[in-house]
């Protein structure tokens, strides 16, 4: 029974089993170019946020941080503002505010980077605020790190009136 099971199985003709192939390779040549094609992706994008300027001034007790950043990278997002290292929501009174060139604008995280664009980023912090151990006076240079949706940190210093 085995012997004649063996003697009459049929293989695959060469027509088919070239076009088997074929179809194998070609499933196989699209798989490594998604794959390829995700990596380059990822190394292609990069993130350049530029501080175009900075200014303070004291209003009625209050600092006012006027900061301009530019993001000359891919999109991104600031997700986070610090204030000598403390989370500026974490400040007594401060509060912040931004503005993206063409009109759209928010009173907090996230802030949204386009490619090319401008954003007018403003902190208002009140004069006296304890922050990281100090205090926040005129005279007093703060430093301000920008943390964005990828991780990457963007110091600003400014010294306050």
């Amino acid at each position: 029974m085995l012997r004649n099971l063996l003697e009459n199985k049929a293989g695959v003709s060469s027509v088919i089993e070239a076009v088997l192939i074929t179809a194998v390779g070609i499933v196989v040549a699209i798989a490594v170019m998604l794959w390829i094609s995700g990596l380059t992706g990822s190394f292609l994008s990069y993130e350049n946020i530029g501080v175009a300027g900075s200014n303070c001034y004291l209003d009625e007790d209050v600092f006012m941080i006027q900061i301009r950043l530019k993001n000359t990278g891919t999109s991104t997002r600031i997700n986070e503002v610090f204030v000598n290292s403390v989370p500026l929501r974490d400040l007594e009174d401060a509060s912040m505010s931004w503005m993206v060139e063409g009109g759209e604008s928010g009173n907090g995280p996230p802030i949204p980077l386009r490619t090319g664009v401008n954003v007018d980023l403003n902190l208002a912090i009140p004069d006296g605020t304890a922050c990281g151990g100090g205090i926040l006076t005129s005279g007093v240079t703060v430093n301000i790190m920008l943390h964005s949706s990828s991780g990457a940190d963007y110091p600003v210093s400014v010294t306050l009136p």
